[in-house]
């Protein structure tokens, strides 16, 4: 049998391919794993014990790349392992390039969370996602939404597929090491006691580095505040010597996790994070006017706050007070959609070749 090649450039590409790779290491098939992210995802990789990639690609911007580049340097990371297809993820640069040189070269292409659209037919991840998908000969579908989506833009329904949600996969594999780790009490906390902020962008999520420490200070005043190390370009350490405000490290998953499952509330951009919190039944608090996972706002935690602070202190008052809003279920989100789709996988490149 062929390579099968997953490529990883986020923490979210980690995350959601981690439980097909080892669905295939316990069936001893054959892949391999090119890597183009950073060195912070490096470390969460390593913290979810995901094997060693095999090759190596620099970053890669489709406005700073030209083809002929491109196909040399993806000529020697393929080509020599005879790959049977790609499973992509991610709506990044890097993403759509592996996928525009899986077409040209027919190589069949599985994309992972197809069909997450946001409202807003302008924004311009929804456009990556859209021609992502477009490239895409097999599409993995997360949620009924995303499939509703895909039809109403055309896709052909024997090339969706409905399988299930692999990051759910990943937290199941990780909660019964967290249980009885003391992640909360050695940050001096307690369970349910706590705010936990999670921004994924170097970007101000509340419009203005001056309004942002404005609100951050007024959580302050409901529970403590424990911060997620990705957005040191926002706020340093050093602007908030309160003792109810914390960092903590997002690329240290099972931590990470635990401070999720245990939080009063969830305040993030993360659409990752997004999805770990309606699986969890944690309430989410989301700092923006649309999401690309309707799912985690119709059945899910999810709540849509804006960018003004607002609404998110309203909220945050709400929860203290013991109102929050409850997760459904979400279909196929149970914790073998990893199994499903590599499965399924298998058995399509087997019909293509």
């Amino acid at each position: 049998m062929k390579n099968i090649v997953f490529h990883i450039n986020s923490d979210s590409d980690a995350i959601s391919m981690l439980p097909i790779i080892r669905h295939y290491e316990t069936k001893e098939l054959p892949f391999s794993i090119i890597y183009s992210g950073d060195s912070h995802t490096r470390k969460l990789m390593s913290s979810i014990r995901m094997p060693a990639a095999q090759f190596y690609l620099p970053s890669i911007r489709t406005s700073q790349s030209d083809d002929a580049s491109f196909i040399a340097l993806m000529n020697d990371s393929l080509l020599p392992v005879e790959t049977a297809c790609i499973v992509l993820s991610a709506d990044s640069d890097e993403s759509f390039l592996m996928a525009w040189y899986a077409n040209r070269n027919d190589i069949p292409v599985a994309v992972l969370h197809a069909g997450f659209r946001s409202a807003n037919r302008h924004n311009s991840i929804r456009k990556q996602r859209e021609a992502l998908d477009h490239l895409g000969t097999r599409l993995y579908i997360s949620a009924p939404e995303d499939y509703i989506n895909l039809i109403t833009e055309g896709f052909l329904d024997d090339s969706l597929h409905e399988l299930g949600n692999p990051i759910v996969d990943t937290q199941a594999m990780h909660l019964l090491d967290i249980e009885n780790s003391d992640d909360v009490e050695s940050l001096g906390l307690k369970k349910q006691e706590y705010i936990l902020i999670h921004i994924v962008e170097s970007v101000h999520p509340l419009n203005s580095r001056q309004n942002y420490k404005k609100v951050l200070s007024q959580l302050l005043r409901y529970m403590p505040v424990v911060m997620s190390r990705q957005i040191d370009e926002n706020i340093e350490d050093s602007e908030f010597q309160n003792d109810e405000f914390r960092f903590c490290d997002s690329r240290d998953y099972p931590t990470f996790l635990k401070l999720q499952k245990e939080a009063a509330v969830v305040v993030t951009n993360s659409i990752l994070t997004q999805q770990e919190t309606t699986s969890l039944g944690v309430p989410c608090l989301s700092l923006d006017d649309d999401t690309l996972c309707p799912v985690t706002i119709i059945k899910g935690t999810n709540l849509l706050v804006g960018k003004e602070g607002e609404e998110l202190l309203k909220h945050v008052s709400s929860i203290k007070e013991g109102n929050q809003k409850q997760s459904g279920l979400v279909s196929n989100w149970d914790g073998f959609a990893g199994k499903r789709i590599g499965d399924d996988i298998i058995s399509w490149i087997s019909k293509h070749d």
